[in-house]
């Protein structure tokens, strides 16, 4: 997983995971082992071959490794020829699932740059060609802890106001912001108090790209990313919340 690195540059932080946000990755290919898969769907199975002509089951399975994502490709309990390509954040924790019929019992992934495809070859050498359009997931937001007194400029009529917790204000020597790509994004609160943030973000070199009103919640307490939603939750004072879809943060250099 990526991790905030606590030295600045320009109000903007060093990834230790090298992806950006405005540019699409391509998708790789792994061998994850076979008996060690992520939370499986009740109604899937793991059914991982040595050569599409045998039915010895592999050791390893070939996965997709793609925006820091893994997608495992499973089969069907009841054997239908099809497969499910299932996309788990690297915590384990499911996004989504695609089913897909034509093949099945998987025993390699082929990538194909030029084409933009990803092939799941099974059983028999049937394949399954896909897209990459079609199973694309964004990049996650990265939410984190950083220094309080290293803000940069604070919008007018905005405080930086950060809780200890969700029922306990006081003076903060950190403060939650989200990362996402080359975008830094700090919330604030408002200096009349009232029951909304102030989400700002900004460029690497500290400029205001964009901000938002936010209503709903005060004085942040953290910032929590769920992948399998595609949201932002913003805590506050007892534990009010504002959730905010992932597309709705999405802002571009040219804002």
């Amino acid at each position: 997983m990526r991790k905030i690195n606590q030295t600045i540059l320009s109000f903007s932080f060093l990834f230790i995971f090298p992806f950006t946000l405005f540019a699409q990755q391509s998708p790789g290919v792994a061998n994850f082992p076979a008996a060690d898969p992520p939370a499986i769907p009740s109604d899937l199975k793991v059914t991982c071959l040595t050569d599409p002509n045998s039915l010895q089951s592999a050791t390893t399975c070939p996965v997709i490794v793609w925006n820091e994502y893994v997608y495992w490709v499973y089969s069907f309990v009841d054997n239908r020829v099809g497969m499910s390509v299932v996309a788990y954040t690297e915590d384990g924790a499911l996004v989504k699932r695609w089913d897909l019929s034509g093949a099945r019992y998987i025993t390699n992934i082929a990538i194909d740059e030029k084409a933009q495809t990803i092939t799941l070859i099974g059983q028999a050498k049937q394949a399954i060609v896909v897209n990459w359009k079609d199973l694309y997931l964004p990049i996650p937001p990265e939410a984190g802890t950083v220094p309080s007194n290293i803000h940069p400029i604070i919008p007018t009529g905005s405080k930086m106001t950060c809780m200890q917790s969700a029922d306990v204000l006081g003076k903060m020597d950190t403060c939650y912001v989200l990362e996402w790509g080359n975008v830094t994004y700090w919330v604030y609160s408002y200096i009349d108090n009232r029951v909304s943030f102030n989400i700002v973000a900004y460029d690497e070199q500290g400029n205001i790209m964009r901000q938002w009103e936010a209503p709903g919640a005060r004085y942040l307490y953290k910032i929590t990313v769920e992948p399998a939603e595609q949201t932002v939750t913003f805590w506050g004072q007892a534990n009010q919340k504002v959730v905010l879809p992932w597309n709705q943060l999405l802002v571009q250099k040219s804002q």
